[in-house]
């Protein structure tokens, strides 16, 4: 006899004792069907469904009709179908109320009841007595209640074979494995289907043979005390389960399972009904997708290179770990569009081509490039390349802009180191001829017709002689004196140049009046009468003075009427 057989009886001689000792009409209603069928033992006392049957037993409560004392009981049970069971046997019952003619009686007892985890309900009951005067009815209705028994196992048959038919179609359609296994230390399978078995390469019989189906000797060892305490620990907050662990196959390769389960009762034995996953090619895509951010990470933190990625819906900006690196404060994230303006982390004269940029951007530029000076920690400003590539969404509206922000700040200060020796005078650090000339040509091509500039060529006279007498060291000296005199009367809005051995030029920008130029004319003849004293004898000082745009509107003419006036 199984478990649940046993369970089955105690169930009907509870049953009995609620009905005939207890009268508990409550449980009574617990512990049968909504559509039962109850006989008792007269030609009339047949009554159909939940309802009625309760509306019965209180009414034979209220007129005090019965009243028992069981005595002993003995039944017998068998499995129809799925969970369904019959029952027959008898009570020896004793009257406790004068109604009652013999005393004591047999009171047989047939029925069909359906008992699954742990709870039993009444379908069918047939009560009956062993009195002569009933002998015909009551072999009337037993038969009647075979009758009934066949038709209701046919149907619950035919009922259970559809079940299982669409169960077993179902189970075998799941992706994966099905497995139904107890919870021991073998996990010893009790069900397994066919896509189980396909997963890892096995037939029944060798699961049958060479495992003796215990699940546990297919997990891979070095997994299954782990898998053990995270079941225990999963199972503390319910009955469900979802874990992942390898499991063996038969060539010897091994599966990574995804395992959801939920522990039920079966045979009064704690059972895991189980689908498997397979995840191996997921947990290998994991595996490669962390090691390939792994690496990026890596190339990142080893970088020189700022990598950065601004959402344009969002307005965020998200930046590498080398940002800090290079510029000791975290970048801002948040508003870039405004805070990066508003704060003082850019310099004042790059903003509008910061500004550019954006707007380049959000019109949908591909790929820009661009020069700023951004600020460290400690307010110096680095010079820095940023290049963008844009990305766009499915609407092809622009998405993200991707780039990269390098550190130029050395070559950049370099080629300006390098523009600027090319364009100074390597004895008196003025500019030279070639820069001056820039200058002037890039000045009067801009300039509007009220914007008039000056240009004073000054010549040392005789300076020849200063070398022939003093030497050239201190004709090289004389000329740095003169020089640095330029630069006290000429501290702003001035380029002040040596364009010959002993020749100097003075460009004036933004001039009012040819009185303003003679007057700053006279101040460097007066200063330049100190520096001569000395030698007042031997040198003197001249200077030509040309306006433009009236004295020309190019370089060439502009030096040329100077040139004349000197």
């Amino acid at each position: 006899m199984t478990e649940e057989e046993r369970q089955v009886l105690e169930f009907v001689r509870r049953f009995h004792q609620v009905c005939l000792e207890e009268q508990d009409m409550e449980q009574v209603g617990q512990m049968i069907s909504d559509d039962i069928e109850w006989t008792g033992a007269g030609r009339y006392n047949r009554v159909n469904g939940r309802e009625n049957i309760l509306n019965a037993f209180e009414a034979d409560q209220n007129g005090k009709k019965y009243d028992y004392q069981i005595l002993s009981a003995d039944y017998a049970v068998s499995l129809l179908a799925g969970h369904i069971y019959s029952f027959s046997g008898s009570c020896y019952v004793r009257g406790k109320r004068e109604v009652l003619e013999d005393g004591e009686r047999v009171v047989r007892a047939t029925g069909i009841c359906r008992f699954e985890d742990g709870v039993g309900s009444m379908m069918r009951l047939h009560h009956s007595l062993p009195n002569r005067a009933w002998e015909s009815d009551l072999q009337r209705m037993t038969q009647e209640d075979v009758r009934v028994l066949r038709s209701l196992v046919g149907l619950q048959s035919k009922e259970l074979e559809e079940k299982n038919s669409n169960l077993d179609a179902l189970i075998q359609n799941i992706p994966g494995g099905v497995i139904c296994c107890r919870d021991d230390e073998d996990l010893e399978l009790i069900f397994y289907s066919d896509g189980f078995l396909k997963m890892f390469g096995y037939t029944r019989d060798e699961m049958e043979t060479v495992l003796e189906n215990k699940f546990s000797r297919m997990i891979v060892p070095e997994d299954l005390q782990s898998t053990r305490l995270d079941v225990i620990r999963q199972m503390k907050n319910g009955n469900t389960k979802e874990i992942e662990y390898r499991v063996i196959c038969k060539d010897g390769s091994y599966l990574v399972i995804q395992d959801n389960g939920q522990l039920v009762m079966r045979d009064g034995q704690p059972v895991f009904y189980c689908i498997l996953i397979d995840i191996t090619e997921r947990r290998k895509a994991d595996e490669e997708l962390k090691m390939s951010l792994e690496r990026c990470q890596i190339i990142l933190n080893q970088a020189t290179d700022i990598i950065f990625e601004w959402d344009i819906k969002s307005d965020t900006l998200t930046c590498s770990p080398n940002w800090i690196k290079k510029f000791g404060y975290q970048a801002i994230r948040d508003h870039i569009s405004e805070e990066v303006l508003r704060r003082g982390n850019l310099h004042n004269d790059d903003k509008k081509i910061f500004v550019q940029m954006q707007k380049e951007v959000l019109l949908g530029s591909p790929y820009g490039e661009n020069e700023i000076r951004i600020a460290t920690k400690d307010g110096r400003f680095i010079w820095c390349r940023v290049r963008y590539t844009l990305q766009t969404d499915q609407d092809k509206r622009p998405a993200r802009a991707i780039g990269l922000i390098a550190d130029i700040d050395k070559e950049k200060r370099e080629k300006e180191r390098l523009l600027e020796l090319a364009e100074q005078d390597s004895l008196t650090g003025l500019y030279n001829r070639g820069a001056v000339q820039t200058l002037i040509q890039r000045y009067v091509v801009k300039a509007l017709p009220s914007d008039r500039c000056a240009l004073m060529i000054l010549d040392v006279d005789n300076f020849k002689k200063v070398n022939d007498i003093y030497g050239h060291l201190s004709g090289d000296a004389m000329l740095r004196d003169i020089a640095d005199m330029l630069r006290r009367l000429f501290p702003e809005n001035a380029v002040l140049a040596r364009v010959g051995g002993d020749e100097f030029a003075v460009l004036l920008y933004h001039v009012r009046t040819l009185g303003e130029v003679e007057e700053n004319a006279d101040g460097i003849l007066k200063n330049f009468r100190s520096i001569l004293r000395q030698q007042k004898d031997i040198i003197s000082c001249s200077i030509g003075i040309s306006i433009a745009p009236e004295n020309g509107d190019n370089f060439a003419s502009i030096y040329k009427n100077a040139d004349a006036a000197l």
